[in-house]
């Protein structure tokens, strides 16, 4: 029966606290390491009971310290109310911003930069898994202005298998042993399985992970870009469009350049919504992933051949045109809007364009 001076220390959040600070605690107190990383990161959570209050009080005040958010609680007081675990992306939407996100991803992961850039710039881009709503905001407010935190419930979230370049021998084998599981994928193209359940893509997954160009991908991470494709702008196709986010001064221009872009960087069920929102005004559109498409950056002019080039080289251009106008990439969206923006602090005009454009060799 626990006494009225034994405590328990609840970690309500991990706060500014990083994977380091975990480690340190956990050899302070002579407990596995990632047990404590898994507490910071899955709280709330207790990290430790049955102690008196003043060593209570005294923890409490170095975990806070650290950044944490802590309580102090009664031992025998009800256990703190847990929730999902959940999967995180982070999509960077001001590239302006990117050096000052990865580096506060890579004090929240407790990675190198590099690895944090990384796991940025990767189509989808996930961050972290297994962690809880409590750390998903923590995160959010140490990453700030420029990045959009995206969760997924691995319990309910759908999976698809994807397979780049691949030698045939090795592909026709995942293909029979996939076969041989009870899935029917496709026989050509990098789609093989769509709307596996987490269960399927961890099976799959732990069976051929060996394979380099093999990926499962969260659908809960893709975004999308609503076009659209014809109609009428009566009154009920210009409310409808005016809904979607267009300005009001822009929605009659959309019919004279279709088929447009109206919104972008949506996710399903909002691209779903607005889909039939479209279509129920008697508007054509369709809805394009745009997570795996890559982009061209196009440079127009530049001040002096000498930085512009250099900001290329650093993109891994190995050999930049010497004179523009010129396209070079393609790239994933954000490494292309980087790509971008490195130039045209160099002094070059550059603007992004279709990846189709480079090998049309405009």
């Amino acid at each position: 029966m626990a006494t009225d001076s034994t405590k328990r220390i609840d970690i309500v959040s991990v706060g500014d606290a990083s994977p380091h600070d975990a480690a340190r605690v956990a050899l302070g107190l002579g407990v596995s390491v990632p047990d404590m990383v898994r507490a910071f990161y899955q709280s709330p959570a207790t990290l430790v009971d049955g102690i008196d209050e003043p060593l209570a009080c005294a923890l409490s005040d170095v975990l806070a310290s650290l950044g944490c958010e802590v309580q102090v609680a009664e031992q025998d007081a009800p256990a703190p109310r847990t929730g999902p675990l959940l999967d995180v992306a982070v999509r960077v939407t001001d590239e302006s911003r990117f050096e000052r996100i990865a580096a506060a991803a890579s004090t929240f992961l407790g990675c190198a930069d590099d690895e944090a850039r990384r796991l940025l710039l990767a189509s989808p881009p996930v961050l972290v898994g297994q962690v809880s709503a409590a750390t998903v905001e923590a995160l959010q407010r140490r990453l700030g202005d420029g990045a959009e935190v995206i969760t997924s419930d691995p319990s309910i979230a759908r999976y698809d298998l994807l397979l780049g370049d691949c030698p045939a021998p090795s592909r026709s084998r995942l293909l029979s042993d996939l076969r041989a599981q009870g899935h029917d994928p496709a026989a050509s193209g990098p789609w093989l399985l769509r709307d596996l359940t987490g269960t399927e893509a961890h099976d799959i997954w732990s069976t051929h992970q060996r394979i380099p160009s093999l990926r499962i991908t969260n659908q809960d991470f893709y975004r999308f870009e609503l076009v659209l494709d014809g109609g009428r702008p009566d009154e009920d196709g210009l409310a409808a469009l005016l809904a979607t986010g267009v300005p009001a001064d822009v929605v009659p221009q959309l019919f004279d350049s279709l088929p447009i872009i109206v919104a972008d960087e949506l996710p399903d069920t909002e691209v779903k919504r607005l889909l039939s929102l479209l279509t129920a005004a008697g508007l054509e559109a369709h809805a394009t992933l745009a997570t795996f498409l890559h982009l061209g950056v196009r440079v127009t002019d530049w001040r002096s051949p000498t930085p512009a080039r250099a900001a290329l080289v650093a993109a891994g251009v190995a050999d930049p045109p010497t004179t523009p106008p010129f396209t070079v990439g393609p790239w994933p969206d954000l490494t292309a809007r980087l790509v971008r923006g490195m130039l045209q602090r160099s002094g070059a005009e550059a603007d992004l364009t279709d990846a189709d454009l480079i090998d049309a060799g405009r």
